[in-house]
This record gives structure tokens, sequence and C-alpha cells, in this order.
């Protein structure tokens, strides 16, 4: 009689040992992946505070242009005449402009020089690239002229500016920002 009544308690016994070491197998085997996908989540919130840090650094900086006045690049057409004063030829050709950050938009103009001293080029650069908003030089392609420091070039620019109507629409989704 005290065999039976053991039989059964050792058998639930067992069954729980075999539970405990499978529940420890599973969680061994389970966790370098579990611990893989938290050091996944960890590093993809590092981005996002990298991004969001970023972002807040271009509004701030969008919201300055905006309290200083400065919400147009200068013409790159005008630059070029300043810069290559009747010494070349300078044609501007603007892009269409792309919704960018809200109430801005990113602009675009290619700017082809013909037969100009290479200084002088260094010069309409500076000139474009160093006033508020800036333009950002996207390419820039020369040719070699016939006498030395003379020669072509293609400069394509792109800048922020403000909107027109002040408000842009997302390129994405079409919905007013």
């Amino acid at each position: 009689m005290e065999r039976s009544r053991r039989s059964p308690l050792f058998l639930a016994a067992a069954l729980a040992v075999a539970a405990a070491l499978a529940a420890t197998l599973h969680t061994a085997l389970s966790a370098p992946r579990k611990l893989a996908a938290l050091a996944r989540r960890e590093a993809e919130l590092g981005d996002l505070r990298r991004l969001t840090a970023q972002w807040a650094a271009e509004e701030a900086y969008l919201a300055r242009l905006d309290a200083e006045g400065r919400t147009e690049p200068v013409d790159p057409g005008e630059s070029a005449a300043r810069a290559f004063g009747g010494r070349g030829s300078a044609e501007v050709t603007p892009g269409a402009a792309q919704p960018a950050a809200d109430g801005w938009e990113a602009r675009e103009a290619r700017v082809a020089c013909r037969d100009i001293l290479y200084g002088d080029l260094s010069v309409f650069l500076d000139g474009v690239t160093g006033t508020q908003p800036p333009w950002r030089v996207r390419e820039i392609s020369l040719e070699a002229g016939a006498k030395p420091g003379r020669g072509a070039a293609t400069v394509a620019l792109e800048a922020l500016a403000r909107a027109a109507d002040g408000k842009n629409v997302s390129a994405d989704k079409n919905i007013p920002r």
C-alpha cells in the first residue's frame, strides 16, 4: 500500500522535474535570440534619438532664418553677373521646387558658364554658398578652354527657400503639413 501511494507522487515529481528542465532548456536556447532582438531595438532607439536631435537642429535653423527674414537664397544669376563682371557668360536654368520642411521648399538651379576665368568661378561659388540660406553645390563639371585658367563650367545648385504661400504639401502623401 505504501508503494502504491509513492508511485503517483514519484510520477508527479518526475513530471515536474521534466517540465522544469524543458522550461530551462527553452529559456537557455531562446535567450540569444531575445538578446539580439533587444540589441536591435536599442540600436534603433539610438538612431531615433540622433534623428530627433538632427530634426530639432534643422527646425531651429529654419526658425532662425524666418526670424531674421532670410527666407530666400541669393539669385544665382545676379551672383554670376557680379563674379564674372563681363568676363564670360552664365545662363541660369531654374529647376522645379520640391516640398521640404513645413512651409519651405527645396529649389534647384543649373548655372552654365562659358568662357570664364576659373578664379571668377571661385568668387561665384563663394558668393552663392556663403549666404543664408546658402546654395549647396550638388554637382560641378569643368571644361578646359583654349587659354590657361579659362574654360566652361556647369554647376548644379540646391537651396531651401520659404514656399511662396508659406505652406507646402508632403511629397509622399499629398497631405498639407
